[in-house]
């Protein structure tokens, strides 16, 4: 024991295995969201994710995420506020990618040694919206006249700074957007539909203009922008601890435990 020195035997060097938790904020990006307004409007929303990571090489880690995040959006006091739409969300999500340091991440005396990370992953779209006093899920209401995919592909792309904590821990901030392969996230996407084809609840979520006072709209009129995918961006908090590393497990196998 009197040879064990834990800051030599916990650093972070190929072969090693850490576990993450991570928690910070939210902020959609689509059809209700308009990013000159995000200060006097910020609506923001949260997430929380529990991660994975292998080393394998001097800057290269394997990273398997899985979160939970909230978001929400409306387009009151957007320059579509007239259609009166709104969202909230509470999607799982899983990815995959790899993490790259800047530096090898041992060299605790850096003090500037940023990290990349990009990832693939599936998201399950639980898109709702407030109506009489409820919420109302939205996919099974095809407001668009459209069925949609719950499932759809997202593209993580993300930077943080770690700060080293204690000898097993670091502390980052991390800062990334998330490409949604779908344009529903917030359930608008193209024109209004063919009303007859819908049910009374979907007709309903569908125009929400009258219940501001205003005409309904008419089939084909611009409900939202096909071209823009939707997203979010998040900046979050996130504490790592080193697990394992293969150091620390020549020393247990000669000493015996």
């Amino acid at each position: 024991m009197a040879q064990y020195r834990p800051w030599k035997y916990w650093e972070d060097t190929p072969g090693a295995w850490s576990v993450a938790i991570q928690a910070g904020a939210a902020r959609y990006a689509g059809d209700m969201s308009e990013e000159k307004d995000v200060l006097r409007r910020p609506r923001l929303g949260a997430e929380a994710s529990a991660s994975v990571l292998y080393r394998f090489a001097d800057r290269l880690s394997a990273r398997a995420d899985g979160r939970l995040y909230f978001l929400q959006g409306r387009q009151e006091g957007t320059r579509v506020w007239y259609n009166n739409l709104s969202f909230v969300c509470l999607n799982p999500e899983i990815s995959a990618g790899i993490q790259t340091d800047l530096f090898p991440p041992d060299q605790r005396e850096r003090t500037f040694n940023p990290y990349l990370y990009a990832g693939l992953g599936l998201t399950y779209l639980n898109t709702m919206t407030g109506y009489l006093g409820k919420l109302v899920s939205l996919p099974p209401l095809r407001t668009e006249g459209v069925s949609y995919s719950r499932v759809p592909p997202v593209l993580k792309l993300q930077i943080g700074h770690p700060a080293y904590i204690w000898f097993r821990y670091r502390l980052s901030l991390e800062f990334g957007y998330t490409v949604v392969f779908s344009d529903y996230l917030d359930d608008v996407s193209t024109v209004y539909p063919d009303f007859s084809t819908l049910s009374p609840m979907g007709q309903a979520l569908s125009d929400r203009r009258v219940s501001i006072g205003l005409p309904p709209n008419e089939p084909g009129n611009q409900r939202g922008n096909r071209v823009r995918r939707d997203g979010y961006f998040s900046l979050s908090l996130r504490l790592t601890r080193l697990m394992k590393t293969e150091a620390d497990s020549r020393y247990k196998r000669v000493i015996g435990w």
